[in-house]
């Protein structure tokens, strides 16, 4: 492990049996070459970077990587990252070509529910993910969705029940204001059973 075959030898000379046949005994000596290895990493859209070649026995610190709204937990064999699929370093003991993908976690923010001007609660959210809100209450008020408001501008973030309508994309805590509309009703008479009016 950790070398190539370099070729059978014959007093130091490269023996080549295309040219040279062999019309004798012969002792010919097998000689080996450190293997040189590859390292690509898969980065998933995070900032790139270029492979780095290693050689068994050598040891080799690994550079982590930045993706904006994630925090970086390291380099796995795997795109399933299992923890017994984790890469520190490269050891010494290390040999064959590798390709090594970058682990993401997203940041969690909060979201603050504001009902009539007052905060009556939170949600915790993740970066780039949908989430589930509560829907907000109003006696005689139908609840039409949590908004996000930006220099007097409303913007829906959610529907009637709370499912989002886009992944949460801010790199900050944010507070929703809910929104009713006026619940109507029909009143129908009944005047000594002659009928409704």
């Amino acid at each position: 492990d950790g070398y190539t075959f370099d070729g059978w030898y014959y007093d130091d000379v490269k023996w080549n049996f295309n040219i040279y046949p062999v019309l004798s005994d012969m002792k010919l000596v097998a000689k080996w070459k450190e293997a040189t290895y590859t390292v690509e990493f898969e980065t998933f859209g995070a900032e790139e970077l270029p492979s780095i070649n290693y050689k068994f026995g050598e040891t080799k610190e690994l550079l982590s990587v930045s993706k904006i709204g994630y925090i970086f937990d390291g380099w796995y064999t795997s795109v399933e990252f299992l923890d017994e699929q984790k890469v520190d370093s490269i050891k010494s003991s290390t040999f064959g070509n590798l390709k090594l993908y970058a682990k993401f976690i997203p940041n969690t923010y909060s979201i603050s529910y504001v009902v009539d001007g007052e905060i009556t609660g939170s949600h915790q959210v993740s970066y780039e993910q949908n989430y589930k809100l509560d829907p907000a209450i109003k006696e005689g008020y139908k609840f039409i969705g949590w908004y996000y408001i930006i220099d007097s501008l409303e913007i829906k973030y959610t529907d009637e029940f709370g499912n989002s309508l886009d992944k949460y994309n801010h790199l900050f805590d944010i507070s929703l204001y809910a929104k009713f509309e006026i619940m109507t009703y029909t009143v129908s008479f009944n005047l000594d059973g002659k009928g409704e009016i």
